[in-house]
C-alpha cells in the first residue's frame, strides 16, 4: 500500500464545497483556514472548522491505502480543484506535500509547526450520558431553514439573535421580525448558531441522528458529521415573551394573493431610502384593502383583499424591508394577515406563522392616513415590537410531540464508526 489514492472529480469536489462551508477562513484563528484530510481503513474525511463547529464529510476508497492525515490551505485548494475538468483526482503525500493530479500536477504544503503536521482538533463521539439520541428527517429540517433563514439576525449586528430556537415552536428572529415553524424538533429547549444549523441544508442524507449531552450536540449520518456547541445566549433567548405573541387577539383577518402583495412591496421598496429615516411605509387597511404609501408621498398603491374578517380600519407604519421579509413566502398562493392589534401584524400560514413590530415616532404625523381610513373611531397606531426581544425568558416546556429516541449502540474511533 502507499499514501496515495483516486477518486472521483465531482465527488471530491463536492465534499470539498460542503466542508469549506463551515471553515471561518480568519487568519486570527489558523485552524479555520485548513481543510484536514484524513485517510483511515480506506476511508476518506474532509474536515473544516470555524473553532466552534466542525463539519465532517466521507466516503469509502476504491483502493487500499496507508493511513495519513494531513491539514492544507483551503481557499487556494478549493478554488484549483473547482476549475479541474478531468474525470478522476489522484492524490498523493510526498513528505511535506500534498500532489494533486487532475489536468496537471499541484503541489500543496502540508501545513506544518515545529515539524509536527497540523491537525485539527479530534471530534469526540458522544457515546454515553447523553441529554437525548433521536433520529430526524433532513428534508424536514431543509424545510424549517427555508422558512425560517431570513429571520435570523447577522452574527454581526445581534449575535445574541444569530441562531434558531428549538423548542415548542422553531422560532428566528432579528428583533423586529420572528418567524414561528410549528413543530417541535428535540426532547428539550436547544438554541444552535445559525452557521452551525445551515450547514444542514447541505447533508445528502435522509434521515440523521441528533446527540446532545450538556452544551455539545452531534448531528450524524452516513457520510456526514457536524460537531457544535449550544447559543450563548441560550439562557437569554426570549422565547416565551415571542411565543406570547402567538396568543394575541386580532379583530380583523384579512386573506391576500402573495404575488399581488409582495408586487406592491417591492415597488414601494424603489421609492424608500434604507439610509433615511423614511425608510418605514404607511399601511392602511381600508374596507377594500391594504393602502401602501411611502412617508414622502411618492407613492401609493393598494392590494385588494380576496376575503376580510371582523374589519376594523387600523393604520400602522412598517418598514418596508420588513414586510418584503414576511412576504417571502414562495410555496404560498394566499396569505392570512392579522391586523388590529397594538404591536404587531400576523401572517398565517398552515405551517408557520410570521409576525412584524410596527414603528412608532413621536415626531409622525398619521393622521391624514387615519382620516383616509374607513370611518371608525378604534383606528390605532401601534407601538414599537423590539422591546419584546431584549428581556430574558425562562425555558420553555416540552410537552409536544418529537422525533422517536434511537436506541443506543456502541461507538469506536471517529472514521470506523457508523455515525448514525
Amino acid at each position: 500500500m502507499s499514501k496515495s489514492f483516486k477518486i472521483n472529480r465531482n465527488q471530491f469536489a463536492s465534499m470539498l464545497s460542503k466542508v469549506s462551508k463551515a471553515a471561518a477562513k480568519s487568519a486570527i484563528e489558523p485552524l479555520t483556514e485548513l481543510v484536514q484530510i484524513e485517510v483511515h481503513n480506506n476511508r476518506l474525511a474532509l474536515s473544516a472548522t470555524d473553532a466552534r463547529t466542525t463539519f465532517v464529510q466521507r466516503c469509502a476508497l476504491d483502493s487500499d491505502v496507508d493511513d495519513f492525515t494531513v491539514a492544507i490551505k483551503i481557499m487556494l485548494f478549493e478554488k484549483v480543484v473547482s476549475r479541474i475538468t478531468t474525470e478522476l483526482l489522484e492524490f498523493k503525500l510526498e513528505g511535506d506535500i500534498l500532489v494533486m493530479k487532475g489536468n496537471g500536477i499541484y503541489k500543496f504544503p502540508v501545513t506544518m509547526e515545529e515539524s509536527t503536521v497540523v491537525k485539527l482538533p479530534p471530534i469526540n463521539i458522544i457515546n454515553e450520558g447523553e441529554d437525548f439520541k433521536i433520529q430526524i428527517s433532513v428534508k424536514e429540517m431543509k424545510d424549517i431553514i427555508a422558512a425560517t433563514c431570513r429571520f435570523v439576525a447577522p452574527a454581526s449586528i445581534r449575535p445574541q439573535f444569530a441562531g434558531y430556537w428549538f423548542g415548542n415552536e422553531v422560532i428566528a428572529t432579528e428583533t423586529n421580525v420572528v418567524c414561528f415553524y410549528h413543530k417541535q424538533v428535540f426532547p428539550t429547549p436547544t438554541y444552535l448558531l445559525s452557521s452551525a444549523v445551515e450547514l444542514l441544508t447541505l447533508v445528502d442524507d435522509e434521515t440523521i441522528t441528533v446527540v446532545k449531552k450538556g452544551q455539545r450536540i452531534q448531528f450524524r449520518g452516513a457520510t456526514t458529521l457536524l460537531d457544535t456547541r449550544e447559543h450563548e445566549q441560550m439562557d437569554t433567548f426570549p422565547a416565551e415573551d415571542l411565543c406570547g405573541h402567538l396568543q394575541v387577539e386580532y379583530p380583523s383577518k384579512a386573506v391576500m394573493n402573495v404575488k399581488d402583495f409582495r408586487g406592491v412591496i417591492d415597488r414601494v421598496m424603489l421609492f424608500v431610502d434604507p439610509v433615511k429615516h423614511n425608510y418605514g411605509c404607511i399601511f392602511s387597511f381600508e374596507n377594500d384593502g391594504l393602502a401602501v404609501n411611502d412617508k414622502a408621498g411618492c407613492f401609493h398603491e393598494k392590494v385588494m383583499y380576496q376575503t376580510v374578517e371582523g374589519f376594523q380600519p387600523f393604520v400602522c407604519e412598517m418598514g418596508a424591508d420588513s414586510m418584503q421579509i414576511l412576504l417571502d413566502l414562495p410555496d404560498q398562493e394566499t396569505v392570512d394577515v392579522y391586523f388590529g392589534s397594538e404591536a404587531v401584524l400576523k401572517l398565517d400560514c398552515p405551517e408557520y406563522t410570521r409576525v412584524a413590530g410596527t414603528l412608532v415616532d413621536e415626531d409622525d404625523d398619521l393622521s391624514e392616513f387615519l382620516d383616509n381610513a374607513a370611518d371608525s373611531n378604534d383606528v390605532s397606531v401601534s407601538s414599537d415590537f423590539s422591546e419584546t426581544t431584549q428581556s430574558a425568558a425562562d425555558s420553555e416546556s416540552s410537552s409536544a410531540a418529537y422525533s422517536e429516541p434511537v436506541a443506543e449502540a456502541s461507538v469506536d474511533p471517529l472514521m470506523d464508526v457508523d455515525w448514525s
